[in-house]
């Protein structure tokens, strides 16, 4: 299992590097091409910055891939590929836009002190079209990221200690967006998306989650864009006035905050008892070990008290870059905007 641990470590780590690294690289590339070689044409540009825009999610089928295959994992009793009943789906349809105003709430406390970069992308994307933005941001890292975070990463570490196991897999899908007001609503999704994962045995469940939340700020973001241009740029005017909050801001939210998690947590007590996983998930949040004989086929059900040490240098390393790239990002937006 020491071993498992530090082959997903490492996996992290490579993710990280490979995709600073090379961005950095491809961008150098492109800069001694157009000062050398004269290739300045706006074709070539674009060329470029649609490559980086999927080579997160390259990188993550790649190395998610080759890892699957080398270490012969399975993906329905590994990496919990399994199918899940239509009730269940519609219930985590309601339960996304229930939990919607909870990770609002977290977003705007982050932005009190954090840049957020996000509306600029979903701005950029959607000017080349509804589809061609929901698959950029809904569809690839919904099952791009779930593969790995929940998937390849979650589940190793659980196998050592549930908890312990459900943060850090979430610290890192928090790390790996490389900026603070991301890391921020990253890192408490990517605990409920463990939690969901665990209340239906079923990497879908999270899968959907993703797509639902990425899609429904996609589709927002170009519903404003359109409704801005109708009204001549006077909403996209308005929505810049306001865009600094405020702790009152924050307050505000935080009533519908506190409804929208109970609502979240009835929702995710319900499907678990539909699933038949209520004891199952109740144990585990505990950290307990559940005593049964009619559920030992569950392979997660024990819980496993093997002392290994999930953090090392990989994850140290890999750390430190995307803060690194995160304080940098920060400093030049605030000089840019200053």
């Amino acid at each position: 299992m020491n071993t498992e641990v530090k082959k997903v470590n490492m996996l992290f780590m490579l993710l990280i590097c490979t995709f600073i690294f090379g961005s950095i690289g491809i961008n150098f590339v492109w800069i001694i091409s157009s000062s050398i070689l004269g290739l300045t044409s706006v074709r070539y540009m674009n060329i470029i910055k649609e490559f980086l825009v999927y080579f997160p999610s390259i990188l993550m089928v790649s190395f998610g891939g080759y890892y699957i295959v080398k270490n012969k994992l399975s993906l329905k009793n590994d990496l919990r590929f399994k199918s899940i009943s239509p009730l269940v789906v519609l219930l985590l349809i309601i339960m996304t836009f229930v939990i919607m105003p909870f990770i609002s709430f977290i977003n705007a406390i982050s932005m009190m002190f954090a840049t957020n970069l996000v509306d600029n992308t979903l701005d950029e994307l959607t000017k080349n079209g509804l589809f061609y933005a929901l698959f950029t941001v809904a569809v690839l890292p919904a099952f791009t990221e779930e593969l790995i975070y929940r998937g390849v990463i979650g589940q190793t570490y659980i196998k050592t200690h549930w908890i312990k196991g459900v943060i850090l897999s979430s610290f890192l899908f928090g790390i790996m967006h490389a900026n603070f007001n991301q890391f921020s609503y990253a890192f408490v999704l990517g605990i409920l998306f463990m939690l969901v994962l665990e209340a239906t045995d079923s990497i879908y469940a999270t899968i959907i989650l993703h797509f639902i939340i990425n899609g429904f700020n996609v589709s927002m973001a170009f519903l404003m864009k359109h409704t801005s241009k109708l009204l001549d740029g006077k909403l996209e005017k308005a929505l810049e006035e306001n865009q600094e909050v405020t702790w009152s801001t924050v307050a505000q939210l935080a009533i519908p905050a506190i409804i929208s998690l109970v609502g979240f947590c009835l929702l995710l007590v319900l499907i678990a008892k539909i699933t038949g996983r209520y004891e199952i998930l109740r144990s585990k949040i505990k950290g307990v070990e559940i005593q049964s004989t009619s559920l030992e086929s569950d392979r997660n059900l024990h819980i496993e008290t093997i002392k290994i040490k999930l953090w090392s240098w990989h994850i140290t390393l890999g750390t430190i870059i995307c803060v690194i790239v995160a304080v940098l990002t920060e400093i030049q937006i605030r000089r840019l905007g200053g």
